[in-house]
């Protein structure tokens, strides 16, 4: 197996519905993290010093728990435009596939579709911004 803790979801089906919906979360985690990190650092608020803050508040989520992995984090998915497009690639058709589940149960997202919009327009800016989210 690849994890230690095994969950039961429901029935056959249930546990791509799960993950489908976690890769949603943590994509758009990703991307809004990446926009707060930038707007501390436009606003002369060192992110690292909030870290900590968040990781105990509302704004928590998996980049928020190590500063320095979080910065490690954001270089690896942007240390060459290859890296950056494969990257791009792979979240966007996770959350294409989000949205073709909505679609399926007759449940429009047009918040995650507009995200969806934006990651799959990502372009240098964005690899640009996510690599100076990285190391210090």
């Amino acid at each position: 197996s690849m994890g230690e803790s095994i969950f039961r979801c429901g029935g056959l089906g249930s546990a791509e519905v799960v993950k489908v919906i976690n890769n949603m979360i943590g994509i758009t985690s990703i991307y809004i993290t990446s926009e707060a990190m930038q707007l501390a650092a436009k606003s002369g608020v060192d992110f690292d010093r909030i870290l900590p803050i968040l990781d105990v508040s509302s704004g928590r989520n998996f980049l928020t728990q190590d500063p320095s992995e979080t910065r490690h984090q954001f270089k690896s998915w942007a240390r060459t435009p290859e890296a950056f497009d494969a990257y791009v690639k792979i979240v966007s058709k996770d959350l294409h596939l989000a949205l073709s589940l909505g679609e399926s149960v007759g449940f429009d997202m047009p918040l995650l579709a507009k995200i969806s919009e934006s990651v799959d327009a990502s372009d240098k800016r964005i690899m640009k911004q996510f690599l100076s989210n990285g190391p210090k």
